[in-house]
């Protein structure tokens, strides 16, 4: 199997059954709602059909303080015109959040992810009034950019609040944050979902957040690199060298990293992507990344299945060059790295065919994943949401398996597997698992040929059930 996963941002192309099936087919790791376009009835149904069919994970994507700009149809903008902006949902064109009194005579607004470059010309009864540098389009509800500025309203918008409950009400894995600045936004989403199991996925696409991106991985469960907005906060030359960055700063603190935006943009109309995009999908798996993820290709692009066949056969092809490497895991969780960082040294040294996990956080499977160990990793887990978690880690096959009575959990695991049919009698296979306690943590290392374990067990009359 590939190893890395793609997610896959679900929109009128893709909501269907039938779609959403052949993109699993495919290739098709995650599921990514973005609450920025649409509304709940249409989440709820994305959400019901991904049930219904999938165990995959559902990633509920919230603004956070993003700023975008609503029109009424589309408007065709030239050099030197003038574009008057409100900051009322009354106004035919406006702002989704009220900057009226933050912004200044001559700030450069961006909209579009930069496409449209504007400066503030005047300000006059409520209204912004921004002139055209360069012509475009835009309509419906476009990103807005402020470089420079760190804009001073809320965190969370009343639609994202509302979200929040939404996620914890269908129970979905992982909420993404947009434009996360610092620790304090990842600790201030924490609050609300308390409790509820829900990852936090980061995500950076400001200069804020690539300054204080280390507090931000060390709070979240993962980072997205979203090159979208990044791009228009920050000098384009500069993305590529963040985006390396960022992708090793997560995987060496153990934590989901996700490269994102515009990586097969053309087949949102065209059938084949261009061969630097072909190029730029290859960059981020050999930069290390956890996840690729599709945007506009597979929410509303012409073709929403092919796009995640060519993302998946990039991958396919790249992981099987010799390129593996290991990565030095930094996290602060002591015994569980030493057990990942052990299990890294085994594998560089000794044949081993698969990795089994026996977890019930999955917190150890993640730590081994981001050691970037070359073989399959088995992850046993007896919670349904974190197996689902686990489908975006890299090269992990998570398994959902009944509790385990009694201490013996290699041996139960290893039986599980050999019955499942996930390993072969002629396998070697370390096994992973916490022995003699009853908290989650992990704490044994075990290496076994199946065909030996078989018979030891048999010799010794052992009764698993």
């Amino acid at each position: 199997m590939k190893r890395t996963k793609i997610l896959c941002t679900i929109g009128p192309a893709s909501k269907s059954k039938s779609v959403l099936k052949r993109m699993i087919s495919a290739g098709m790791n995650g599921i990514r709602i973005n609450t920025a376009h649409a509304d709940f009835p249409r989440y709820e149904e994305i959400v019901k059909n991904v049930r219904e069919i999938s165990d995959l994970p559902i990633m509920l994507d919230i603004k956070g303080p993003e700023l975008r700009i609503k029109t009424e149809g589309k408007l065709q903008l030239t050099r030197g015109q003038v574009l008057e902006v409100g900051v009322k949902k009354s106004d035919k064109t406006h702002f989704t959040r009220d900057v009226y009194d933050q912004v200044e005579e001559g700030d450069l607004i961006l909209l579009d992810n930069g496409l449209i470059r504007t400066h503030v010309s005047s300000k006059k009864k409520g209204k912004i009034i921004l002139k055209i540098q360069n012509g475009g389009n835009i309509e419906g509800n476009k990103s807005v950019n402020i470089p420079n500025k760190r804009m001073s309203f809320p965190l969370l918008s009343e639609k994202d609040l509302k979200a929040i409950e939404f996620g914890k009400e269908k129970d979905v894995e992982y909420i993404s944050l947009s434009f996360t600045r610092d620790a304090h936004d990842v600790k201030t989403l924490q609050k609300h979902i308390k409790g509820s199991g829900i990852g936090i996925i980061s995500k950076i696409e400001n200069r804020q957040g690539v300054l204080n991106a280390d507090e931000i991985i060390k709070e979240s469960d993962g980072i997205m690199v979203a090159r979208g907005d990044l791009g228009s906060e920050l000098p384009p030359e500069k993305i590529p060298m963040i985006q390396k960055d960022l992708v090793i700063r997560a995987n060496k603190a153990g934590k989901i990293s996700i490269v994102a935006t515009e990586m097969l943009q053309s087949m949102v109309e065209n059938i084949r992507p261009t061969r630097a995009e072909t190029s730029d999908v290859a960059n981020a798996i050999l930069d290390g990344a956890d996840v690729i993820m599709l945007s506009a290709e597979s929410a509303i692009g012409k073709h929403p299945v092919e796009s995640v066949r060519i993302l998946s056969s990039i991958a396919a092809e790249i992981e099987s060059q010799p390129t593996c490497k290991t990565i030095e895991v930094e996290s602060t969780e002591a015994i569980p790295t030493s057990i990942a960082r052990a299990v890294s040294t085994i594998m560089a040294g000794a044949h081993v065919d698969k990795i089994v996990v026996a977890t019930r956080t999955g917190y150890t499977a993640m730590l081994i994943s981001n050691f970037r160990v070359c073989s399959e990793i088995l992850a046993l887990t007896e919670s349904e949401k974190v197996k689902r978690r686990l489908h975006l880690a890299y090269g992990v096959k998570p398994i959902w398996h009944p509790p385990f009575p009694g201490r013996n959990m290699i041996l139960r695991a290893a039986d599980y597997c050999l019955k499942n049919k996930l390993v072969k009698t002629t396998d070697t296979v370390l096994f992973t698992a916490g022995k003699y306690i009853n908290k989650p943590s992990t704490n044994t290392i075990e290496i076994h040929r199946i065909n030996e374990l078989e018979k030891y067990m048999k010799e010794k009359r052992v009764k698993l059930d």
